[in-house]
């Protein structure tokens, strides 16, 4: 049970400084090419691969899974820019704050 609860919180914790960036970016243009490619060769990667595998509805589902992804981009994108913006806002706030006890009297 502990060994368990260490797991779920080794897995579910987030981080706040720049270590997830270089993933969250290289995740986020895989994701973007993909979905591009959807659009631009639809026989190949888009209706065509839905239509192959089996799907009831390839055209519906290909510019689903383009759009899906594309959109993934962006909120990778948008992570990305949140946890840049908190640790560059954490730093001048801490630094003020820092600053104001070692020196309360200016």
């Amino acid at each position: 049970m502990k060994a368990e609860k260490i797991v779920q919180s080794f897995i579910l914790t987030t981080v706040s400084d720049n270590r997830s960036l270089l993933p969250r970016l290289i995740v986020g243009l895989i994701f973007l090419s993909e979905g591009i490619q959807k659009f631009l060769f639809p026989e190949l990667l888009g209706t065509g691969r839905f239509e192959k595998i089996g799907f009831i509805d390839p055209a519906f589902w290909a510019y689903f899974a383009g759009t899906f992804e594309i959109m993934w981009y962006f909120y990778s994108y948008w992570a990305v820019h949140e946890n840049c913006s908190h640790t560059i806002t954490n730093y001048h706030v801490d630094r003020f704050y820092y600053n104001q006890m070692a020196y309360p009297y200016r």
